[in-house]
């Protein structure tokens, strides 16, 4: 039931949810979901003190979910799990939230607040039968209907709080998050990977998916070449796999490298997702920065 993402510096090895044995995981509303995560450090050091952040994904709106613990700190921290490294946490199902399917969104950071291990997992909120969880469901969707009404009337796209722009060509995705990125312009740090997930409804049945990268800044737009090990879409679908049915929900992973000779500058990237006919899927432009 691992559904992860890379350009961090931990790798998930596995995650238990309690009550939950296959995705999607149903989570009841107003209850405690205990979350064990056990992930191999790479080589890389360990820190003392972990951060986390956990979000619930609905309808391409993202809701801060209440964990307890939000830290881990001591000698002890992580601990040893049977099969690497293990935190653990409770996540507390927002009583207002819809009755729909969607993802949870794990973040967890160090003291100094990069993030070194990213998932998410699919899960269906189940509803509640209370006077009051309706009367809040009902608030919640009044909410969600202005924001959507909102984004409509606005040039730009709101997804997961990262406004998008409208390509030339092509339709724009759902949703777009970008790891550690909460307004535009987007930063991204010299020498690392920047991770971009992509949400998207596929509107014909896909057997090949390419990614189009392409860069522009003073008046210039340069094309943008992934390694080798990124250039199958394909291969980078979160939970997914080729082909991809009509109406298929899919989440695709952009892991663009920053190089550290790149300059300090602002940009305009845009990706497209083309088909086997070479026929956009989905395009957008992100606002960034380079640091």
């Amino acid at each position: 039931m691992v559904v992860s993402f890379g350009g961090t510096k931990y790798h998930v090895l596995s995650i238990d949810l309690s009550s939950c044995a296959t995705a999607p995981c149903t989570m009841h509303r107003g209850t405690n979901v205990t979350v064990r995560a056990e992930f191999s450090a790479d080589g890389s050091s360990t820190d003392s003190v972990l951060k986390h952040e956990t979000y619930f994904i609905l309808n391409s709106v993202k809701t801060k979910a209440v964990i307890t613990p939000t830290t881990c700190e001591g000698s002890v921290c992580p601990l040893q799990g049977t099969k690497g490294l293990l935190f653990s946490a409770n996540v507390y199902v927002n009583a207002d939230l819809p009755p729909i399917n969607g993802k949870l969104r794990w973040e967890l950071r160090n003291n100094q607040g990069d993030v070194l291990l990213c998932y998410q997992l699919p899960v269906c909120i189940v509803k509640s039968t209370t006077a009051r969880s309706q009367h809040l469901r009902y608030e919640f969707n009044m909410q969600l209907a202005a924001v959507v009404s909102l984004s409509v009337l606005l040039s730009g796209v709101f997804a997961d709080v990262v406004t998008i722009q409208q390509c030339t060509e092509g339709s724009l995705p759902s949703a777009v998050d970008v790891t550690g990125c909460q307004s535009t312009p987007c930063e991204l740090p010299k020498g690392k990977d920047a991770a971009v997930l992509v949400d998207f409804t596929a509107d014909r049945e896909l057997t090949a998916l390419v990614p189009k990268v392409q860069a522009s800044f003073g008046g210039m737009t340069v094309p943008f070449e992934l390694p080798d090990d990124r250039k199958d879409a394909c291969q980078w679908l979160v939970g997914g796999m080729c082909p991809v049915s009509r109406d298929e929900d899919v989440t695709y992973e952009l892991q663009l490298p920053v190089l550290a000779v790149y300059p300090t500058l602002s940009l305009t990237v845009e990706l497209r997702l083309v088909d086997q006919n070479n026929q956009i899927v989905t395009c957008f432009q992100l606002q960034a920065k380079v640091v």
